[in-house]
């Protein structure tokens, strides 16, 4: 059956970009990939990863954290067009203006994350921390794809469920990410006062005020 699509031929291109991405890691860096899925699971393995820093691993992991935020950036897209949150951009614009987002939410993130590390002594846990971070984000995008696929090409008029289970998605890596955080600055006899603050400020109040601007 017929379906009115506001996508253009651009997206179809950036998906392929991306497509070309996930590809060229499975191909050439497969043990990578291994060893990031086992560290999901596994925090002594992960461990392991943020102590040797394998540099053979470093582009595989470079090309998985591009693919997480052109996915991401995608897939935040989609949403404003889906609850129909204008903006007064075209497509395109708006789309640039996701990923700029998305690029400097996280890089301010883990600027400031470095910051507070270095002024509470506790750098080598934010470290690890980010570290994590990074790997959650890179197995979260891997996940994220097909639903951001789904509702690209979908034809059904409105993919509810497809959105539903591709925020679900995205939610579950990130509380996934909160209870290594909690695990890692625990062991490392972390200052509860300063994991309370680190979560408060650096995850669940910028969420908060992300959501307050978009419904506003």
């Amino acid at each position: 059956r017929n379906k009115t699509s506001i996508y253009t031929d651009w997206l179809t291109v950036i998906l392929f970009f991306v497509l070309i991405l996930m590809a060229t890691v499975r191909v050439s860096y497969s043990k990578y990939l291994d060893h990031l899925f086992q560290s999901m699971l596994n925090y002594p393995t992960s461990f392991r990863m943020f102590r040797e820093k394998n540099y053979s691993f470093f582009h595989g992991a470079y090309r998985l954290e591009i693919y997480f935020y052109f996915t991401l950036s995608i897939f935040v897209f989609q949403l404003l067009n889906y609850f129909q949150i204008n903006v007064g951009y075209s497509n395109f614009l708006l789309f640039i203006l996701c990923l700029a987002s998305v690029l400097i939410y996280y890089l301010l993130k883990k600027g400031i994350y470095i910051l507070l590390g270095s002024v509470f002594e506790g750098l080598p846990e934010t470290r690890e921390y980010l570290f994590n971070m990074d790997n959650f984000n890179r197995i979260g995008g891997l996940f994220l794809f097909p639903f951001v696929l789904l509702i690209a090409f979908s034809p059904f008029k409105t993919p509810a469920f497809i959105v539903l289970a591709g925020i679900f998605v995205f939610m579950f890596f990130y509380f996934f990410l909160i209870q290594r955080g909690i695990l890692i600055l625990m062991k490392k006899q972390f200052s509860k006062f300063y994991l309370f603050l680190y979560l408060c400020s650096l995850e669940f109040l910028p969420l908060f005020l992300i959501y307050s601007i978009v419904i506003n």
